[in-house]
């Protein structure tokens, strides 16, 4: 992965180059979600993880899980957080998720990445994208009070991106501003429109999620978070709970895992056959929570470290 720090990023910005923000809740909710189920967390706080989480079932997490599991450099761009190019500035949420519930299932498929993560999304491209939208949507609810809180901050940081484009000094701020960014390429995203300009896509996010869109080799976005955003959404949101993402019996597997323990021991403690444990594990497997490994005749069932991320949002 290409990380790019922010002198470089602002020296490929020069005079000729309009300058426009654009705030939606897709990008926020997309590298929010990135953040409280993947394996590598930006660090935004506690409340925002539980926020996006909070609203989603255990089908959205199985959705969720190939998109929150990849590279961000190996994603299909073509579901990801590429905010139309509007003169309002402004991407609404439905839009975005039109556009990707409208994707013609052949373009998913050609940009699935062979990690791994996306052989039934392969199989089945239009139920996960419908599944996907789902998902995205309820998260985008979760994250709903959070974002509003941060409404203020993010419009005084567009009055400042404002600023500094009507100074000429956007490679200034930038340069000062930014944190290092992720970059990542991407086609034109379908039924977008791209426009003559560079935007700036101020985030609800941790501080890692920084991260540059370069369209057909052209810097198109540049998405980071605006830390003052932390100081304005202090309320903690009441923990949901986890037997209500995952179902009284996974989640109760989930939280016994806090050591190894055998398929047929899980059965007991669950008091029900073992063919229920293995079906309720394959399902927590499938959405990166739990692993399974065969010794000889006995299947060790360990909770991952997305599991216990997972567990934590919960307060346990």
């Amino acid at each position: 992965m290409e990380v790019i720090a922010a002198p470089a990023l602002a020296a490929l910005i020069d005079g000729d180059h309009a300058i426009a923000v654009e705030l939606g809740e897709f990008a926020s909710t997309c590298t929010m979600l990135i953040d409280a189920l993947g394996p590598q967390p930006f660090g935004a706080p506690l409340a925002w993880r539980r926020a996006v989480v909070s609203g989603l079932d255990a089908r959205d997490v199985t959705a969720l899980a190939p998109f929150v599991r990849s590279r961000p450099d190996q994603l299909p761009t073509c579901v990801c957080a590429l905010p139309h190019r509007t003169k309002a500035g402004v991407a609404a949420l439905e839009d975005d998720l039109e556009r990707i519930a409208g994707l013609p299932p052949e373009r998913l498929v050609a940009e699935l990445p062979p990690d791994g993560h996306w052989g039934g999304v392969a199989r089945q491209p239009r139920r996960w994208l419908d599944s996907y939208v789902r998902a995205v949507r309820r998260a985008a609810a979760g994250l709903r009070d959070p974002w509003r809180a941060a409404a203020g901050t993010l419009d005084r940081e567009a009055e400042r991106v404002g600023a500094a484009a009507a100074r000429g000094a956007v490679r200034e701020l930038i340069a000062a501003r930014m944190p290092p960014v992720l970059r990542l390429d991407a086609p034109a995203p379908p039924r977008a429109e791209l426009l003559d300009r560079v935007s700036m896509v101020p985030l609800i996010a941790g501080p890692g999620a920084a991260h540059a869109w370069f369209i057909e080799g052209r810097l198109t976005h540049v998405a980071y978070p605006v830390p003052e955003a932390w100081g304005a959404t202090r309320a903690q949101p009441p923990p949901a709970e986890l037997e209500a993402l995952l179902g009284v019996q996974r989640a109760s597997i989930v939280r016994r895992l806090e050591h190894a323990m055998t398929a047929g021991c899980l059965a007991e403690a669950l008091m029900v056959v073992p063919s229920a444990v293995s079906h309720h594990l394959s399902i927590l497997e499938r959405a990166g929570l739990v692993e399974r490994e065969r010794q000889g005749r006995r299947v060790i069932v360990r909770r991952t470290a997305r599991g216990t991320d997972l567990l934590a949002l919960y307060g346990r």
